[in-house]
């Protein structure tokens, strides 16, 4: 079992980012960047940095995590991580380039079958909506397997170049005296108020799991769901439920998600301009 949760540790869910992108995915580039206790040294360097107050915690966290991204293979949703942490610390240009691309990507990987190496069609239910808004549901060729050079194109190349010039960008930024002076009083309002909401999120997930009594409720909401599975445009694929792809048009949900999220950046970009509208000096 310890052998297990080492090795787990160690490699984690491999899912997309570098460690499948053409050379790297090839003899020992692969064995080294499926191992990732080697991180753990630039993690390190940060640390360091941050003990001699060059930089401050947030700005830590923000260019760890870009690290591991830049490197590691990883499931999608692990990117949302690092969005309140880039809006936070000023970097809002950087939370605008990355959620665009993200977008981009979370389409093509949730719609296409193939996209999860580990279990084919696990995803596929992600866009199952109710039978009366069937409608919305996606195109069916993008479920094609030639799409599948469009899904690892983004996330096996893209993300990973973008997550590493972040992170060099990121630290470079806030090791500066400029930034130092104009952010950390910003920083010490925003940053309490995040942290006092995680923590009392957390607290309150702690007490309702003390609280509920949990025995037989697994197999109670498995059931409830089975119930309702009927209310939704799905198909059994491979043993895996699907959502029933259809046609385009001007109400598709590709073109509401993407018109939503192209909404978000743009105010995101704006936001990254001084009050004057001079642009300012992050991403």
């Amino acid at each position: 079992m310890i052998d297990k949760v080492l090795r787990y540790f160690n490699q984690g869910n491999a899912v997309f980012g570098l460690p499948f992108a053409y050379p790297f995915n090839q003899g020992f580039l692969s064995l080294i960047l499926k191992n990732r206790i080697w991180l753990m040294g630039l993690i390190g360097v940060l640390a360091v940095m941050y003990y001699k107050n060059r930089i401050n915690i947030y700005h830590g966290i923000v260019a760890s995590l870009m690290i591991i991204f830049s490197f590691s293979g990883l499931s999608p949703q692990y990117f949302l991580w690092v969005v309140p942490l880039l809006l936070i610390t000023g970097f809002y240009r950087a939370a605008a380039l990355l959620n665009g691309l993200c977008a981009v990507f979370f389409i093509f990987y949730y719609m296409s079958p193939f996209s999860n190496p580990e279990v084919l069609y696990q995803s596929m239910l992600s866009f199952a909506p109710l039978r009366a808004f069937s409608w919305l549901l996606p195109p069916a060729f993008l479920t094609d397997l030639s799409w599948l050079y469009w899904v690892r194109l983004p996330g096996n190349y893209a993300l990973p170049a973008l997550c590493f010039g972040m992170a060099g960008y990121i630290v470079l930024y806030a090791c500066t005296e400029r930034f130092a002076l104009q952010q950390e009083k910003a920083l010490s309002v925003i940053k309490n108020v995040y942290v006092l909401f995680s923590l009392g999120l957390t607290t309150l997930i702690a007490a309702l799991m003390l609280l509920v009594d949990q025995t037989g409720f697994a197999a109670q909401f498995k059931d409830s769901v089975a119930e309702k599975t009927t209310w939704y445009d799905i198909q059994i694929v491979d043993g895996f439920m699907s959502g029933r792809y259809g046609g385009i048009n001007p109400f598709n949900i590709i073109f509401v998600f993407l018109a939503l999220t192209t909404l978000w950046c743009f105010i995101a970009w704006r936001k990254g301009r001084g009050s004057t509208g001079s642009p300012r000096t992050d991403l």
